[in-house]
């Protein structure tokens, strides 16, 4: 399985600190993982919370074995290493204080030999383009939004414009509701998959990124795109996407 991918991040232009990290990591048996984090803006040690996340999750990557790894198996290993990096945040916030409400969204992809897999907290996203040029999000929102959505059976466009509608009802930190979404891909099903922060995807519609995605040559001026775009559409928050495609 050869893959190449491109990731970007941007501060933007109106947050003093990019707490978003974002990385892209092969391990020993040509395994790869893609993965965002997006440090909870408005509370302080976003990018503490982000980073450490990011950090631990690599680290645990690359030493896991995930040759013949059922879907059981690699939910299991998920979940506790989610716990194992709330644990982490939890020994640094009794050590400052002032770091007990830091919190993180997580956007991961494991690309494995059999499957790939995609996995969720919080409000960053995953998309794939498929075969015939079709975005689809693959993940959920974890916000307000979602559950007024589902209540009211009303379309996401309607239910995000409800008051304190992006609080967010699940993320990784200390002492937070951490409800971890994972989605199972079959390998040659799509063109691309695309993560991305809420700085880009809050700013621009599906169909938006269909076209930029469709209509831009390389994954690098893809990823620039999407970016400039949302900078366009007056983005409040730092900016980050990765764009994988996967070369059988």
């Amino acid at each position: 399985m050869k893959i190449k991918y491109f990731l970007k991040t941007d501060i933007g232009v109106k947050r003093q600190e990019n707490q978003d990290n974002a990385a892209v990591f092969k391990n020993k048996n040509n395994e790869l993982m893609a993965l965002i984090c997006d440090g909870m803006g408005g509370y302080a040690g976003g990018y503490t919370a982000s980073n450490v996340t990011m950090n631990k999750m690599i680290n645990s990557f690359q030493k896991q074995n995930f040759s013949n790894m059922s879907y059981d198996n690699l939910s299991k290993w998920i979940k506790k290493n989610i716990k194992n990096v709330k644990d982490e945040l939890s020994l640094i916030a009794e050590q400052n204080k002032i770091l007990n409400q830091m919190g993180t969204t997580l956007v991961l992809a494991l690309f494995l030999k059999n499957y790939i897999a995609i996995i969720n907290v919080g409000d960053s996203r995953a998309y794939t383009v498929s075969q015939d040029n079709k975005l689809t999000q693959i993940t959920k929102d974890q916000n307000l939004a979602s559950d007024i959505q589902k209540k009211w059976d009303i379309s996401y466009e309607e239910a995000i414009n409800f008051p304190e509608a992006t609080l967010l009802t699940s993320v990784v930190g200390v002492d937070k509701i951490t409800n971890v979404d994972i989605y199972f891909l079959k390998n040659n099903t799509f063109k691309y998959l695309i993560l991305t922060s809420d700085g880009i995807h809050d700013y621009l519609s599906n169909r938006e990124m269909e076209n930029i995605l469709n209509n831009q040559k390389t994954l690098e001026t893809k990823t620039n795109k999407l970016i400039q775009r949302a900078l366009i559409e007056e983005s409040t928050d730092n900016l980050t996407s990765i764009i994988v495609k996967v070369i059988q």
